[in-house]
Order: C-alpha cells, then sequence, then structure tokens
C-alpha cells in the first residue's frame, strides 16, 4: 500500500495519508487543541491543561501513534496544513493478570483527568474484547477535525482509510507506518476494528460506515471526583461498535460470486461498458430501422411473423441501456443487508442453443443484400453483448433473494430461542428480574432487525 497518499478527498485540494514524521508536531498540537477541548468524555472528566496534564496527554497520543495505523488530512492549497486526525491503536488481549495499554497508563499516571480517563478507557477495551470474542482489536482512539472545515466528509474519509488499512493487514500485508522511520512489525493483525461513540451524531456517522451495536454503556457505572458522568454529560448515550474483518473478503467467501460477477461485476469494467456502447448504438440505429420498417409494413402477415423478434430486440436494448446508467443494485442491498455466509447454491441453468433468424436479417437481405451475409455475421456477433445484458437483471435478483431468504432463517431462528437459557416455571419468570432484562434485549434485537428489513 502506498504509504503516501492514501485516498483524495472529493474535494481534490484535501489528501488523506498515513501520519509521518514531518506531520507529527502539528497533529499532536491539533489533537491537544481541538480534540481535548472539545470531547465529551474528556471534558466530563475534568482535564485541564496543566503542565502535568499536558505532558501526559502528549505522551499517551505518541504511545497510540506508535503502532502505525494512524492517518492525517491536510490541505494542499494551504501550504500541507493538517486540519484533521484520526489516531489509532492496536491492543492485544490481556492475559490473565496482565493489565491493558490503557490500565498501565491509569497506574502510573500522576494527572487525576489522565487517570480517570484511561480507567474508563481501560474498561471499554476489555469490554470490547469480552463482547467481540477476539484477541486483536483496531481501535479508533481519537480523531478530530478543524471546525473550519467540517461537514465535508473528512471524518468519514480517514474513517474509512482506518478500515481499508485493517482489511489489507488482516490479509497479511504490512501497511504499517511508523512515524520514525522504523520498520514495524505485521504482527499483531488486528481481528476486528472497534469504536467507542459518545454523542448520537457520532453514532450516525458509524452506523454509515458499516459498524455494529455491540453493546451501550451506562454512564451512571462512572464517577470523576464522586460525581457520575451521567451528572456531567451532555449527551445520554454512549455505544460501542466494531467491523469484523473475519468475513470481511465477501466474493472469496460469497459461494455466489459466479452469480454476483454476471449480476454486475462484470458490467462495470471500461472494456466491457466501451462494447456494449457500441452495441447500444447499433440496436438503436436497427430498432429504427424496423420501427419505420413497422410503420410502412405492407401486411398483417409481416407483423405477426417478425413481431416477436422486434420486441425481442427492444428487450436486448433497453437491458443494455440499464446495464450502462444503473447496475449496483447488488451493492446497493447489501449496503442495508450484511453478507452473511450462504453454505449452499442452486443447480446450474443450462441454456439452449438457438439459431433463430431474427428479423434484422431480413432487412439486411431487402437493403443490404450485397452484403448481407457479412452485416449478419456482425449482428450474430454482438449476441454475445446483448445476451448477458438481458439475464443480468435475473442474477441480480437471484443473488439478492438468496440473502434476503437465508436473513429470514436466521431471524426466524432468533424468535424461536427468544427465552432460550431459562428453565424457571412460569409464575417465577413473572418476577426473575434477570429474565426480564435479557428478553427486554433480545425483543429490542429483534425489533431492530425488523426495522433493518423494512428499511
Amino acid at each position: 500500500m502506498d504509504s503516501h497518499i492514501l485516498k483524495t478527498h472529493p474535494d481534490s485540494t484535501i489528501e488523506c495519508r498515513q501520519l509521518s514524521d514531518e506531520f507529527l508536531e502539528e497533529t499532536l498540537s491539533l489533537m491537544e487543541k481541538v480534540y481535548f477541548a472539545e470531547e465529551k468524555i474528556v471534558g466530563a472528566f475534568g482535564l485541564t491543561q496543566d503542565s502535568q496534564t499536558t505532558l501526559e496527554e502528549r505522551q499517551v497520543m505518541k504511545d497510540v501513534i506508535e503502532d502505525g495505523v494512524s492517518v492525517i488530512a491536510i490541505d494542499k492549497n494551504n501550504n500541507n496544513k493538517v486540519i484533521g486526525a484520526c489516531l489509532n491503536k492496536i491492543h492485544v488481549k490481556p492475559g490473565s493478570g496482565e493489565e491493558t495499554f490503557y490500565g498501565k497508563i491509569a497506574k502510573s499516571s500522576k494527572a487525576s483527568a489522565i487517570k480517570s480517563i484511561t480507567e474508563f478507557d481501560d474498561y471499554v477495551i476489555r469490554k470490547f474484547f469480552e463482547l467481540c470474542q477476539v484477541d486483536c482489536v483496531l481501535e479508533f482512539t481519537m480523531i478530530s477535525i478543524l471546525p473550519e472545515y467540517r461537514n465535508r466528509g473528512i471524518a468519514k474519509t480517514l474513517y474509512q482509510i482506518v478500515i481499508d488499512l485493517g482489511r489489507v493487514l488482516a490479509k497479511g500485508v504490512n501497511a504499517k507506518k511508523s512515524v520514525d522511520g522504523r520498520e514495524l512489525a505485521l504482527e499483531p493483525v488486528p481481528e476486528t476494528i472497534v469504536g467507542v461513540c459518545t454523542s448520537e451524531k457520532a453514532w450516525q456517522v458509524g452506523e454509515d460506515m458499516g459498524f455494529k451495536l455491540v453493546a451501550t454503556l451506562d454512564y451512571e457505572k462512572f464517577k470523576c471526583e464522586e460525581k457520575t458522568l451521567a451528572d456531567v454529560q451532555v449527551e445520554e448515550i454512549s455505544v460501542v461498535s466494531m467491523i469484523n474483518y473475519r468475513h470481511q473478503d465477501l466474493l472469496n467467501d460469497d459461494v455466489l460470486w459466479v452469480v454476483r460477477i454476471l449480476g454486475g461485476k462484470i458490467f462495470q469494467c471500461g472494456v466491457v461498458k466501451f462494447v456494449i456502447k457500441l452495441t447500444l448504438s447499433l440496436y438503436s440505429f436497427l430498432l429504427l430501422a424496423q420501427t419505420y420498417f413497422f410503420v410502412f409494413a405492407p401486411d398483417a402477415d409481416q407483423l405477426i411473423q417478425y413481431g416477436p423478434l422486434f420486441f425481442q430486440m427492444c428487450y436486448a436494448t433497453l437491458g443494455m441501456f440499464v446495464v450502462l446508467l444503473r447496475n449496483r443494485m447488488i451493492e446497493d442491498v447489501m449496503e442495508v443487508i450484511d453478507l452473511w455466509d450462504v453454505k449452499s447454491a442452486g443447480e446450474e441453468v443450462e441454456i439452449d442453443d438457438d439459431d433463430q433468424v431474427f428479423f434484422t436479417n431480413c432487412l439486411m437481405q431487402k437493403w443490404f443484400f450485397g452484403h448481407s451475409k457479412c452485416l449478419i455475421v456482425l449482428i450474430k456477433l454482438t449476441f454475445f453483448v446483448a445476451a448477458p445484458c438481458m439475464t443480468v437483471h435475473g442474477y441480480q435478483i437471484i443473488y439478492t433473494l438468496q440473502h434476503v431468504k437465508f436473513q429470514m432463517y436466521m431471524f426466524n431462528k432468533y424468535v424461536e430461542e427468544l427465552t432460550k437459557g431459562f428453565t424457571t416455571c412460569e409464575c417465577k419468570l413473572l418476577f426473575d428480574e434477570v429474565y426480564q432484562n435479557e428478553v427486554n434485549f433480545r425483543l429490542k434485537f429483534l425489533i431492530k432487525r425488523h426495522c433493518d428489513f423494512l428499511r
């Protein structure tokens, strides 16, 4: 992976890249002035900019940056000014009696606010390992954008780069970049990317990026100077989210990958699009010629004889037109409904070889008698383009419905196991608080899942 420019923002003046030494100090200053001044959790713990706190917060950032997976955004038109940064940390599950990255900082910290913040972070990271059932996670540790550059999609671009970095690492490609020129080892490799959202707006961004809600945190459980976070926090909720890299290589895991290619991927290739455009131009001309023939058809027999073939070409032309303009049905649907593994596919479809003479052959004989054979061969060659365009929508429907069907099976299974794990009698269940809370959680999950389908 290119370690210089990773992604160009839709605004071509903005470049997003991995953090390097030349931008380190400017990035640290940006996070100090913006992130630590605006982040609600940081504010709730009463962080102040005294010398000890500033020293420790800067050291924490440097320790996070050492993992080589932090990214920044710069403005090329403003002397490559750092306008945003996303600092990220790779965490390995601690063994019995061992401390997390944050736990070590909390024990050694002399600044009370840093100690409280890292104790909170230590709890969250341990919660991630518990919920995600993995041994290594990549955490969105802190992100900030300069106020004058906000609402331009820069944060989403930075998030996407980090997600892509995680995917590359999961495939065994070492894309880490140190800020001091050292060569970083590929290990540890994150299995999951995680993050904590401390506002509804932040969660909406995470949800748009494809993250999944795995837990909510109760602010009443966390205290700072005898006050709970609920007493000082502006927002009411904090959500924990994740993306699992173990099932991200969808094309290789997808049993219906052939259908996926025939249903859209092949038609997104530039060369194929060019060939379809040429074929569409030829078919459009032939349709106009046939339409002219129909208008001045000498008798009804020819209308009956060649009518079906005329409409067949109309369908092929329409298929090519739609493929060029609207050919992302699978991608659009899968952005809403997750692609779960499917272990079986349908039987192969046999296509008969039909050498039927098309209506255009009659026109070639009538109008271009001396060159009719060459023109007919040329037209028949276009069938290799027209035929896939006519079937692409069927493949898209088959592909999508197979996964929707599987989703419904899974939903039905969740409903059947709504009360699984509870063996007490019905009369006791009415007064069993644990049972009531668990069933309430499961019902909310099912309702949200159902709403996702209706979305």
